[in-house]
């Protein structure tokens, strides 16, 4: 609505710059030719063979292309993927057969985490448990399709 606004209200020299949450097909859909120029970011990760083997289960899996509903979508799996990690790592079976996660061993094994390589790159947590990982992509808007931004 933003970008449609802005070409009608006579800001055709006002570039729009959104977040990785702009990035994808439905602004593309809902902003047609209004949406040439505009910038986003996208955490896609880099063509890889994990990327190939990852895109290629989910397609399988929910006969969609990852990405496709949401530019999150391996973002999501490598933090799942990265808490899963840590909590492999200080879990135990008790005694009594129960499955033990000890909050405190937890807390610092994510906080510890250190070059976790996930399908978007390398993880590395600080000792808040603050992660980061591979930065953000930046993308323009050209002939109706999200391509990477040069400048």
């Amino acid at each position: 609505m933003l970008v449609n606004g802005m070409k009608s209200s006579g800001l055709t020299d006002t570039v729009f710059y959104g977040c990785d949450g702009t990035f994808g097909q439905d602004f593309l859909d809902r902003t047609g030719a209004n949406g040439e120029g505009s910038y986003g970011t996208s955490l896609i990760p880099a063509a890889s063979a994990a990327k190939d083997a990852f895109d290629a289960a989910y397609l399988a899996k929910f006969g969609t292309e990852a990405g496709k509903l949401s530019p999150f979508t391996w973002n999501a799996y490598d933090s799942a993927a990265t808490l899963a990690f840590a909590i492999k790592s200080v879990a135990f079976v008790g005694d009594d057969g129960s499955l033990n996660i000890p909050r405190g061993a937890l807390v610092d094994a994510v906080r510890s985490l250190n070059a976790y390589q996930g399908i978007g790159g390398v993880v590395t947590c600080d000792d808040t448990g603050e992660c980061s990982a591979s930065g953000p992509t930046f993308y323009i808007v050209q002939d109706g399709a999200w391509v990477p931004a040069t400048e």
